[in-house]
């Protein structure tokens, strides 16, 4: 597909609309807790849909009060209205599809803003208009607390500190990306 035929990604990203769907999606593959987790092994404290720095600033800490589901979303939200500004930036001028940024900011939201910028393969791709290779990028992030997430040893699937989930999450967004399954398929956990 010619690059002028695609959307400039400006025209899809930020808008109340857009944030309560990564937000959806977010909660869905999150689940919930109300008091601080460690979801593997190897991992930092989260509460919530994955939240791991509370709207102030402050890290989440074990032994924190627990939350409502309420506060949850409100968490979830105030952190992708975050990403959604940074993230904006950072694609100015570029020709992405819908898809191809909701999976870039479902990724920020798990990875952080630091593994897109500035030197993501992700973000060189899609500047370099090497969509395939970019969507291609996010098979690369499969590991989590120095395990091999997709391998069933390493990545202890099975066992309670596995992290099978990261992997799979990733070859779902790897779809996505590619446009083999809408976001509407990937919001809901297909």
């Amino acid at each position: 597909m010619s690059v002028n035929k695609r959307p400039l990604a400006t025209t899809v990203v930020g808008g109340t609309a857009f944030i309560a769907m990564l937000v959806a999606g977010i909660k869905v593959h999150e689940s919930w807790t109300e008091t601080p987790v460690i979801p593997t092994r190897g991992d930092v404290p989260t509460i919530g849909h994955g939240t791991t720095v509370y709207p102030d600033g402050t890290r989440v800490k074990m032994g924190d009060p627990p939350i409502t589901r309420q506060q949850a979303e409100a968490f979830v939200y105030d952190h992708v209205s975050k990403d959604v500004e940074r993230f904006s930036k950072t694609i100015q001028g570029l020709h992405m599809w819908p898809h191809e940024v909701y999976a870039s900011l479902d990724f920020t939201y798990q990875f952080g803003m630091a593994r897109w910028t500035p030197n993501s393969s992700m973000l060189k791709n899609f500047k370099a208009g090497n969509y395939q290779k970019a969507c291609d990028s996010f098979l690369l992030y499969r590991r989590q607390g120095g395990r091999d997430c997709s391998d069933p040893i390493a990545g202890g699937w099975g066992k309670p500190w596995g992290c099978k989930g990261v992997w799979l999450r990733q070859q779902q967004r790897h779809q996505l990306c590619l446009g083999n399954i809408t976001i509407e398929e990937y919001k809901n956990g297909l």
